[in-house]
């Protein structure tokens, strides 16, 4: 499998520090898919795209991230998983890991295009992307919640909830990971003077998928992952890893020690 090519400031009060939230993307753009249900030409956009598309659930994933410095090694984790037999799945598939995408917005029209059949990005920017005004409700209300010494509450399940209600129809998402994705929030928060200001949207690592492209069995498979990867600080010590060694390696070494058998040998 083929490797990708790419390549806070301490939080102040101890209700934030509780969120543990990486930045809020800059790129702040309206999402425009042209599949409103309410217009039928609109909405055939979508569909039309996917019946050109010649992937099927049985071709090779194609897999691209914009996670920030993780990509690599959360691509190589994604694709390793697809040659794996008993990550909810009873044989493997193919995967081939592609160049890394600038921005959500590239990540996003890339599946949508079929240049991906699987994309890897951080929820925040990718709510803050498909509904902006969602996102910015959230926030509001998180920063209301530090302003009042109150616990944010199940963010993340927010975030992924506006998430799922916004996507267009021929992309859909699987769960979300625990890792978080590696921003600029540091740089950006070196000037804070409040807690407040420190504030920012989870960006917890969400795999989105072209609807056609994956099965059952494929979408159990990027759940594992996702579940098994518990936290930041684990992706953060695989990509450590990856610096002095091939991120694919580090991946399936890590899966096998999750217990994960292989289809074949290297």
């Amino acid at each position: 499998m083929k490797k990708v090519t790419k390549m806070t400031k301490s939080v102040a009060a101890g209700v934030v520090a509780a969120l543990a939230l990486s930045g809020l993307t800059s790129c702040h753009v309206t999402a425009d898919f042209g599949d409103d249900d309410g217009d039928s030409g609109s909405s055939s956009t979508a569909v039309s795209t996917v019946q050109k598309l010649p992937y099927t659930d049985t071709d090779p994933v194609l897999i691209s991230a914009a996670v920030g410095k993780y990509d690599d090694i959360t691509a190589a984790l994604y694709d390793q998983v697809f040659d794996t037999t008993n990550a909810g799945r009873p044989t493997s598939r193919k995967a081939k890991t592609q160049a890394s995408e600038d921005n959500v917005q590239d990540a996003i029209e890339s599946v949508r295009a079929g240049k991906s059949t699987l994309v890897l990005v951080c929820s925040g920017d990718l709510l803050n992307y498909l509904d902006k005004d969602a996102a910015s409700t959230i926030l509001d209300q998180m920063k209301k919640n530090v302003r009042q010494r109150k616990a944010p509450g199940n963010t993340i399940g927010k975030v992924w909830e506006k998430i799922a209600q916004s996507l267009p129809s021929d992309i859909s998402v699987t769960d979300a990971s625990n890792a978080q994705c590696s921003t600029e929030t540091e740089t950006r928060n070196a000037s804070s003077d409040t807690p407040e200001d420190e504030v920012t949207l989870p960006q917890n690592i969400v795999p989105v998928y072209l609807k056609p492209t994956m099965s059952t069995e494929d979408r159990r498979s990027l759940t594992w992952v996702s579940g098994n990867l518990g936290s930041t600080c684990d992706l953060d010590k695989l990509y450590k890893k990856s610096e002095s060694a091939p991120a694919d390696r580090v991946a399936k070494n890590y899966l096998q020690s999750q217990g994960l058998a292989f289809s074949k040998e290297d």
